[in-house]
């Protein structure tokens, strides 16, 4: 049965650990340290108990064990209580792992049927659990061992996406078996469920997440992270148009020398006419601009150009202002309270 409440004692601010601490076995020695240096799990045990396992890489009833033996050993002093958890709120992202794991409900193999399996088929997946096994930097339980096979045996998975998600999770530092079955079944859930899938969707995230860095040191966000607006103007620009950094760049230093600014709106209107006219790089938008310089200058009856830019930042500039309310200074210094 599950422990439902835990109350660590914090007297003075600190928990005082027994020196004969230092003879307890590793996995119950980071249990307490883990209770030591985690507020939350000491007041609201039950829910964060599964998120700690899942960190330390361990089963939830293994958490349980090693708290009641710590307390029953005396290194540390609590009351623990058994029975059903407390109900409480659970998150938008928290329902979603328990309906993708509840559809993906996998197996718990005996250590006969385990042996067996992890022989079936030349080896392949002894081979599987032993790669899992140096791409997490650990040695698996046996029911770590049981997840990594039954993702295969269970739920069809091809070893090399299981360990491809493995890598993934690693990459991002997370080396829980439970945190990376948890992400097998989430991308199953978004279809994503052979190694060459999990490839393209790991690349686009890494370009995502380079370009997205690239961009906050452009617009001078240092550690600050995205507010909501901003995120999805990222997400629209890098994700849905499939822009790179040298084309953000450039519509950026024409926003800061018409604005003074990073007014992402502004911006924002220059690439979507660079969008609307089907330009994708920078050497395309370039070029246009070139086109148009070129035009203007064969023309002797056309009056010189106002910026030296192409026709279309002109006519996206005095839109941006006509939205921003200040279509009466398209040149110059922007006064408007443009999104910085």
């Amino acid at each position: 049965m599950n422990i439902s409440d835990i109350s660590i004692d914090c007297s003075g601010g600190a928990i005082t650990l027994p020196a004969r601490a230092t003879e307890l076995d590793g996995e119950r020695l980071r249990v307490l340290v883990r209770l030591a240096g985690d507020e939350r799990l000491r007041n609201r045990y039950s829910e964060y108990a599964d998120e700690a396992a899942g960190e330390l890489g361990i089963e939830r009833e293994e958490l349980d064990r090693y708290v009641t033996e710590l307390a029953a050993g005396g290194f540390i002093a609590c009351s623990v209580r058994f029975g059903e958890p407390d109900k409480k709120p659970v998150s938008r992202g928290a329902a979603k792992s328990k309906t993708a794991l509840g559809r993906y409900e996998l197996p718990t193999y005996s250590g006969e049927e385990l042996a067996e399996l992890l022989e079936r088929d030349g080896g392949k997946y002894g081979q599987l659990v032993d790669e899992c096994q140096r791409v997490l930097g650990r040695i698996f339980t046996g029911s770590e061992v049981s997840k990594i096979v039954a993702l295969c045996d269970a739920l069809g998975l091809e070893p090399e996406f299981v360990l491809l998600v493995c890598a993934y999770c690693a990459g991002k530092g997370k080396n829980s078996v439970r945190y990376a079955e948890r992400t097998a079944c989430l991308l199953v859930e978004e279809g994503i469920d052979d190694a060459a899938k999990l490839s393209e969707y790991i690349k686009r995230k890494e370009r995502y997440s380079s370009i997205e860095y690239q961009l906050r040191e452009m617009l001078g966000f240092g550690e600050r992270a995205p507010t909501k607006r901003e995120s999805e103007y990222f997400r629209r620009w890098i994700e849905e148009w499939g822009f790179g950094i040298e084309i953000l760049a450039h519509a950026y230093e024409i926003t800061v020398k018409y604005t003074d600014r990073a007014a992402l709106p502004y911006m924002d209107k220059i690439l979507a006419g660079w969008h609307g006219k089907g330009y994708t790089t920078i050497d395309e938008v370039l070029a246009a601009e070139e086109r148009f310089r070129a035009e203007k200058a064969a023309s002797p009856d056309s009056p010189p150009p106002s910026f030296d830019t192409d026709e279309f930042f002109e006519l996206a500039l005095r839109r941006s202002y006509e939205l921003m309310g200040n279509s009466s200074k398209i040149v110059g210094k922007n006064q408007g309270d443009g999104e910085q």
